[in-house]
């Protein structure tokens, strides 16, 4: 009993010296956004399936408050990511019909393949699986009437286009409370769904 107790914890420590590797990306405005580089893509799904239980990606709005609580549970981890932001006029078709989007923001994550540092994108309405940013990229612009006017990198503090231009060091506690808010909306929405209202 005593072995495996120690075969955990070595397993545990492998692992978190596994996510220690750092590399950067740049913002917008050529800033540099420090983030956390995952050992590998199975490492990455493992972490991840769990965090998403507590989000409510069967919905299609509110990406900023998704985004923003997938970072916080990330760095609560130990995994400092970013996020991507997409501007334009952009539709996109689910099962919920139609949705019209003035942007996207995803998470962003830098997984290692093969000594490459590739960055991921989280955003389980979109897809049921972590993509390569290309290829979420071409997800989201699949519309011909989608119109993308800008795309970029920020850092984990941003919680939606108006603060870009913010050097945003920490979480902003109105950030915390509209994605609460919203979550809560969200819960509603659904929740009526459900009782057929």
């Amino acid at each position: 009993m005593k072995t495996l107790f120690i075969l955990i914890i070595s397993s545990l420590l492998t692992a978190c010296l596994s996510l220690a590797n750092a590399s950067s990306i740049n913002d917008h405005s050529g800033k540099t956004i420090n983030l956390t580089v995952i050992n590998n893509k199975k490492q990455a799904e493992y972490i991840i399936e769990e965090l998403r239980k507590k989000i409510p990606y069967n919905f299609p709005d509110g990406c900023f408050a998704k985004a923003h609580e997938m970072v916080i549970s990330l760095e609560q981890e130990g995994i400092i990511s970013g996020k991507y932001f997409i501007e334009g006029q952009i539709f996109y078709k689910s099962s919920w019909g139609e949705s019209f989007w003035l942007y996207h923001v995803a998470p962003v994550i830098l997984i290692n393949e093969d000594g490459l540092e590739v960055p991921y994108i989280i955003d389980f309405f979109l897809s049921d699986k972590i993509l390569p940013l290309d290829e979420w990229k071409l997800i989201v612009s699949k519309d011909k009437r989608t119109k993308i006017t800008d795309s970029y990198f920020m850092n984990r503090y941003t919680y939606d286009p108006t603060e870009k231009e913010q050097e945003l060091n920490e979480y902003r506690p109105e950030d915390i409370y509209d994605m609460n808010l919203v979550f809560k909306q969200i819960q509603k929405r659904l929740d009526g769904i459900q009782q057929g209202k």
